[in-house]
């Protein structure tokens, strides 16, 4: 089924899009059929609370701070940006492989979170 305010595809059973907030379907007649109500967040997986962070923001740490691992803090990566900040990352190739992989939409935060 898709929302009918932002028009993107939610779960059958929903009541509430995930994306909006926007209610969706008949909720009187969801609560009636189903007996509990299930309100799905996105912003989980497996069970932990995940965080998306900007793309922005960490490609331009990374470009300014990167030797100094300042993008790998930002994305939770706080062992990998201590490395990062002592070998001046990774002589250069570590901090220059992260660049791209950032450009690329490659690159995801530590807890599983994605750079929007």
């Amino acid at each position: 089924m898709f929302c009918s305010n932002c028009g993107k595809e939610v779960d059958d059973k929903a009541v509430v899009c995930v994306h909006c907030g926007c209610a969706v379907g008949n909720y009187g007649q969801a609560a009636h059929n189903q007996g509990n109500i299930t309100i799905v967040n996105s912003n989980t997986m497996n069970g932990v609370n995940v965080r998306n962070r900007s793309w922005l923001v960490t490609l331009i740490l990374a470009i300014f701070g990167g030797i100094l691992g300042l993008h790998r803090f930002y994305t939770g990566y706080f062992g990998i940006g201590i490395l990062q900040c002592v070998s001046f990352g990774g002589f250069l190739i570590w901090w220059l492989i992260d660049i791209i992989a950032i450009v690329l939409h490659c690159y995801e935060c530590a807890d599983g979170g994605k750079l929007v």
